[in-house]
């Protein structure tokens, strides 16, 4: 930043992004300007992902929070296909709920990781794209994320 603009001022940034990314930088920047994350854990989120902040003593507690079907679905799918994309009907269909009830469900996790992770803005353990306008999503566990899952899950 130079000197001569102050903390306060804002500026307009052209950067190129990958679709996939965008929402989540302007997230990102939401939050450090909020004062809800630093630079710090945002910028490695997205160069890493998050596969370095889901620990196993993190995902070891996020199974103990969860308890909605259609989330713990979610997990179980991903992480039996990790480093694969899952599509949202695959999802509805594991879980039994309809798209409408798991779109629900799956808000509902993001407002859990708010609230209950230190540090954590929402991202989750699992990665999402848009997909086609017939499954609006699809979700990839990484191998790394998938292994420690797997690790709580056995106890």
């Amino acid at each position: 930043m130079d000197e001569l603009t102050s903390d306060n001022e804002f500026v307009s940034v052209t950067l190129l992004v990958p679709k996939h990314l965008v929402g989540a930088v302007y997230r990102a920047a939401a939050d450090i300007v909020d004062g809800d994350s630093t630079p710090g854990v945002v910028i490695d989120a997205l160069l890493h992902g998050d596969v370095r902040w889901w620990s196993k003593d993190k995902l070891a507690q996020l199974h103990r929070e969860v308890t909605n079907p259609t989330v713990l679905a979610l997990l179980g799918l991903t992480a039996e296909k990790a480093g694969n994309w899952v599509t949202y009907d695959e999802v509805c269909e594991r879980s039994g709920r309809s798209g409408r009830q798991v779109q629900g469900d799956l808000a509902g996790l993001t407002q859990l990781i708010k609230r209950r992770f230190e540090h954590n803005t929402g991202f989750w353990p699992v990665e999402i794209r848009p997909s086609t306008q017939s499954a609006p999503y699809a979700y990839r566990m990484p191998v790394d994320i998938a292994r420690r899952w797997k690790d709580v899950l056995q106890g």
